[in-house]
């Protein structure tokens, strides 16, 4: 995505795709897989960086814990 704009990106992903389990959606990522993808965010341009359906406090405070533990460039 970086390649074709001039614009600041965000990424702000889900917990998983969706499941209806009992008519209720449930997001299955814990906040550790949640987190395992912040690097892929970073290189595909994300310069901000938060969470959608799915996400909890708990899935925020993993993602700052990986991007801190990324060495800076």
């Amino acid at each position: 995505m970086k390649k074709n704009c001039s614009k600041p990106i965000s990424a702000k992903p889900n917990a998983g795709a969706p499941q209806v389990v009992k008519r209720k959606e449930l997001y299955p990522a814990s906040p550790e897989q949640f987190a395992r993808r912040v690097r892929e965010w970073i290189e595909a341009g994300a310069k901000i960086i938060s969470g959608c359906c799915g996400t909890t406090p708990q899935h925020l405070e993993k993602m700052v814990e990986r991007i801190k533990a990324l060495p800076l460039a």
